[in-house]
């Protein structure tokens, strides 16, 4: 996992604690806080929900919430 990833991983666990987003705004919010460019920050979403660390929409069903799953919340505790 590469440093960026992480970074998103992280910042993605702390505004999932008091907010519901989709894909888009959380990588929106990501870029925002952490000055990462909103491309670099979907792109590393992707390869989280393609880790399985990460849930949300996608083509299919836009719109879904995103939601981290158990496995990415023991990896960011682990990380701190």
């Amino acid at each position: 996992m590469s440093d960026t990833q992480k970074t998103v991983l992280k910042t993605s666990a702390e505004i999932l604690r008091t907010r519901v987003l989709t894909i888009t705004a959380l990588a929106d919010e990501i870029s925002c806080r952490t000055g990462i460019p909103y491309s670099t920050v979907k792109w590393n979403l992707r390869a989280l929900m393609d880790f399985g660390l990460l849930t949300g929409g996608h083509a299919d069903n836009k719109g879904q919430p995103s939601c981290l799953k158990p496995a990415a919340l023991l990896l960011v505790e682990y990380l701190k």
